[in-house]
């Protein structure tokens, strides 16, 4: 399912509508056009976002290679960034990008996942290659547990403020500690009009909808399942 994105009249494309699932407290910024869209409405009903200009950087998801990954094709992007050896049937565009990629994450390992922390930087990431559910899914969780901002995507959770590595390993421990199953991602409520039929449905059953179409349990499962280095670069 897809939502139009509008600046007044003019149609500026659409988005995946998991653009505008998860719950959050800040302003929601989209990346269309190579610039940032503020969101200040969405009329699920007829499912138009309404957009003003910004400055701040935007991230958008839509059909197609912007899509949310899930854990195996994450996984396999690890893999790939964390070697050295090349296929037979990369052509040689492919073999310098990837190269060059690969720059990127010198610290990376293609098992466990990794919390990186660079020096005079306050943001902290945390590297799982578990997928957008999964991700979406610990987010939460840890928002719940350690009060910090944190931000999700396909590959990665960003910490806006730094956690110390105790700090860290104790909500890591809680984590492992509970059952993937019973985890949820955050979910915008309002998205319950999105859904078909709504109407229809209790507003709790419409979102436990929404959490199970945002989240992953059994990736979250093999995240946490994994071991965790911490890296300050």
């Amino acid at each position: 399912p897809l939502v139009t994105v509008l600046h007044g009249r003019r149609e500026l494309g659409s988005v995946d509508e998991t653009s505008f699932l998860g719950k959050q407290d800040a302003p929601r910024i989209l990346l269309l056009g190579g610039r940032g869209w503020r969101v200040n409405h969405i009329d699920w009903q007829r499912r138009h976002a309404y957009v003003e200009p910004s400055d701040q950087k935007g991230r958008s998801r839509w059909k197609g290679e912007g899509r949310p990954f899930g854990r195996h094709l994450c996984q396999a992007i690890k893999h790939v960034l964390a070697g050295d050896d090349e296929r037979q049937w990369w052509s040689r565009r492919a073999r310098r990008q990837i190269a060059r990629v690969r720059e990127e994450f010198p610290w990376l390992e293609a098992e466990g996942s990794a919390v990186v922390a660079r020096e005079g930087e306050q943001e902290m990431e945390w590297w799982t290659f578990a997928g957008a559910g999964a991700n979406a899914t610990l987010a939460n969780e840890l928002v719940r547990l350690s009060g910090a901002a944190v931000a999700s995507d396909s590959l990665a959770l960003r910490f806006e403020s730094r956690l110390a590595p105790g700090e860290f390993e104790e909500a890591l421990h809680c984590l492992r500690a509970n059952d993937p199953a019973a985890m949820r991602p955050a979910v915008d409520e309002e998205a319950v009009k999105g859904l078909k039929f709504s109407a229809c449905l209790p507003v709790e059953m419409a979102v436990r909808t929404l959490e199970r179409r945002l989240g992953d349990s059994q990736a979250v499962a093999a995240a946490l399942a994994e071991p965790v280095r911490f890296i300050t670069l």
